[in-house]
């Protein structure tokens, strides 16, 4: 039997300066000239807890389903704020009285952690994604945390991109593998054809069977 580590990831860390000017400054007129169009939409912003689990999840499950992407149960969530709620904060996005878009952040010492976030696509063309991310970037320099770990994602891929823009810092993340000797690394990528076509039919579930089933199946992948 042999170890092996190896990982396409990366997390992305934001190293937050003292001053929001100073992190305004730092941005590219693009992503700047984003957030102005970004606070034009008039989003109604909500800072909350246990209040907006639900809000959140209803953004955050919708988003899995159109990634093809089993969804966690929202008991997931829910008791993570309720054994750790002081260190937890939700911000939401609302479009009039529909919610579009949502994060759920968790601070650790100097360090506010991004490990989910969602939008839903018609929200985006809007700059909701922008908007949340300046949201918090702002916040965090104003509490005095000293970096933002942005979450892991596939370096190269959109997700990477938008977070890149952000002047993030990619750290390399490692998977580990116990295999028999002369056992070959398993494909655990999403372009994995073997993932696909499963990928595709879920894209296609309506949300109340994908929310339904999610949480049965996801425990069950690697």
């Amino acid at each position: 039997m042999s170890w092996t580590g190896i990982s396409p990831r990366v997390t992305m860390e934001l190293h937050l300066p003292s001053t929001v000017d100073e992190f305004w400054k730092g941005l590219s007129s693009g992503m700047r000239n984003k957030v102005r169009q970004g606070q034009k939409a008039g989003y109604r912003i909500e800072w909350g807890g246990e209040n907006l689990v639900r809000s959140f999840y209803e953004v955050f499950a919708t988003n899995m389903r159109n990634l093809g992407t089993p969804v966690y149960p929202i008991s997931f969530f829910a008791n993570q704020l309720s054994r750790a709620g002081d260190k937890i904060t939700i911000l939401m996005l609302w479009d009039d009285d529909k919610p579009i878009a949502g994060s759920f952040l968790t601070a650790h010492g100097e360090t506010l952690e991004l490990p989910w976030s969602a939008s839903l696509p018609e929200s985006r063309k809007k700059y909701s994604q922008v908007t949340m991310y300046w949201l918090f970037v702002q916040r965090a320099i104003e509490q005095g945390f000293k970096r933002i770990d942005l979450g892991r994602c596939v370096k190269g891929s959109g997700t990477y991109e938008f977070k890149r823009h952000w002047k993030a810092v990619e750290r390399p993340l490692h998977w580990y593998y116990w295999l028999k000797d002369g056992a070959s690394l398993p494909n655990l990528r999403p372009d994995n054809p073997k993932f696909k076509m499963a990928t595709n039919i879920w894209k296609r579930l309506p949300l109340a069977i994908a929310n339904g089933l999610g949480p049965h199946v996801v425990r069950a992948l690697p």
